[in-house]
């Protein structure tokens, strides 16, 4: 549903065709979905979920930097294992983000940036900066209503994890929500507006890849996928399937 938020804006088509990995940060877990060409590449769930991590490291660590630092390991041992095993032939211009605290991060680090597009190394270079404050200090920067939320230092670690490991030139942070990809979901569901992305070219494309990385013997495949969609397309009076059945036979 995310997902679907941001690829209703206007600049995603252009982004993926320059290669990019669209990342969902969250409380439960991070999914990252990586472009290539316009194409979908991989779509992965690792569990770097906020509140994991707070749970899992808050009451082991004695300080607020060795917490950070604590986070900075795990999080960047996952993205290293994600990247060796998706990223050897894939190069990415741009990361788009999702998650709380981002947006104002992304447009306090560049004020005259426009849209929340910035330099990756110009949002670095503030959450270094960011990260030297104390957590009231923190608060005010970002004008958070708590000054001891809890899940910020999370976030702010696993941002300056992906900034420095993604290899992309630019960081985007539309600020979009769950709400909007409902929104999106109904719309598209009940004929409101034009579709332009094709999320089911997303799902194909991700199973051809795995398949192709897995080594297996793309001709049987094709023949198969063909056949059997076939049949299907000529006994939909008969089985009464929908569109969705039909992809995930194909997948």
């Amino acid at each position: 549903i995310s997902y679907k938020s941001i690829a209703m804006q206007d600049d995603f088509e252009r982004m993926i065709q320059k290669g990019a990995a669209v990342v969902d940060a969250g409380g439960g877990g991070m999914q990252i979905t990586v472009f290539s060409k316009g194409k979908a590449v991989i779509t992965q769930h690792l569990a770097l979920g906020t509140m994991r991590m707070k749970e899992q490291l808050a009451k082991k660590s004695s300080n607020a930097t060795q917490y950070a630092k604590q986070i900075e390991e795990l999080v960047e041992k996952e993205l290293e294992v994600f990247k060796a095993m998706f990223l050897k032939d894939v190069k990415m211009k741009y990361l788009i983000v999702m998650g709380d605290y981002i947006t104002d991060m992304a447009r306090k680090s560049d004020k005259n940036a426009q849209e929340s597009l910035i330099e990756t190394g110009k949002f670095l270079k503030y959450l270094d900066k960011l990260g030297r404050k104390n957590m009231e200090e923190i608060a005010e920067e970002l004008n958070l209503a708590n000054d001891n939320d809890s899940l910020v230092i999370p976030y702010m670690t696993i941002f300056k994890c992906l900034a420095m490991n993604m290899d992309a030139e630019y960081l985007w942070a539309p600020g979009v929500s769950v709400s909007d990809g409902i929104a999106y979901d109904y719309a598209e569901k009940n004929n409101k507006i034009k579709v332009v992305h094709d999320f089911e070219e997303d799902v194909l494309s991700a199973a051809h890849n795995l398949s192709k990385r897995y080594m297996s013997y793309t001709p049987h495949i094709e023949a198969l996928t063909k056949m059997s969609t076939l049949i299907f397309d000529t006994m939909k009076r008969v089985h009464g399937l929908s569109k969705r059945e039909r992809l995930l036979l194909q997948v």
